[in-house]
């Protein structure tokens, strides 16, 4: 994503553009497929009579469009389902989230929110979207292609202190049991997404001035470690921390008793109490 506007890849080999799209205008979201062989964009171009609100779907292979939404508005999140043929949608000004058919374009499901969406994952094996919209409201759906199969799960960060358009990090575990979400102003959560149940929230960042808390998660290649970050820190830690962290800190490496300070920084919501019984 060019930051004067437009799409372009790379060539590192011969340090130079291999090739552009047209869009003159401003890019607000994007995303590739799997497989990196479709490209989505969303945003707005110039026109004479004023900005033009699209959202295309690439083949980068062959370096064409293939599809264009049928919607008039800034793209505020894209995701491609694990097997590429649908994208996963929220809008700046439109209600409710979208999944559209990539081959062609059109819309083919409907993701209800009170208000707009404006962050989207899939699982890695294609049977959970997770979706967050409004100011707290997270979903998780579970999916069949398309189709929604079953309720919708809802989850919320009651001490989110964020805005109503402020993007979450959504990030599902690489076996598709957990959901860690991230919001500014609130404690990153690990879920458990067949029940939505919380079962964990992750260290505290060490910023303070505004509440902000880490805003990037990834899980390592081979699933054993997460990594979360600001602006200003990152932290590493193993994947056995997110599910019970108390209980596998004492199994793994703890030693001691935590003292009253680690204790409120790592479990700031539970009560001081003996660390490993």
């Amino acid at each position: 994503v060019l930051r004067g506007g437009g799409i372009a890849e790379w060539d590192f080999r011969k340090a130079d553009y291999a090739w552009k799209t047209n869009w003159n205008g401003e890019v607000t979201a994007s995303a590739f497929d799997a497989d990196n062989f479709k490209l989505a964009v969303g945003g707005w171009i110039p026109t004479l009579s004023g900005a033009r609100r699209l959202t295309q779907i690439w083949d980068v292979r062959r370096r064409v469009l293939t599809a264009s939404l049928l919607v008039e508005d800034n793209a505020a999140c894209l995701a491609f389902s694990p097997d590429g043929l649908h994208l996963a949608a929220g809008f700046e000004h439109t209600r409710d989230g979208m999944i559209f058919e990539t081959a062609t374009g059109l819309k083919v499901g409907l993701l209800l929110h009170n208000g707009t969406v404006d962050s989207v994952a899939w699982s890695p094996d294609g049977k959970h979207l997770a979706t967050k919209g409004g100011r707290d409201e997270l979903r998780i759906w579970s999916m069949e292609g398309e189709r929604i199969s079953s309720e919708v799960i809802e989850m919320s960060h009651a001490d989110f202190h964020g805005r109503d358009s402020d993007q979450a990090a959504l990030v599902f575990s690489p076996d598709g049991k957990y959901l860690i979400t991230t919001l500014p102003g609130s404690r990153s959560r690990v879920w458990e997404v067949a029940t939505g149940r919380e079962v964990s929230r992750l260290p505290d960042a060490n910023r303070v001035d505004d509440r902000h808390n880490y805003d990037v998660v990834a899980f390592g290649p081979d699933s054993d470690r997460v990594a979360v970050a600001n602006e200003s820190e990152a932290l590493v830690f193993p994947a056995w921390w997110l599910t019970d962290p108390l209980d596998a800190a004492c199994r793994h490496f703890l030693k001691r008793d935590l003292t009253t300070n680690e204790w409120r920084h790592y479990f700031p919501d539970l009560p001081f109490a003996k660390t490993c019984p």
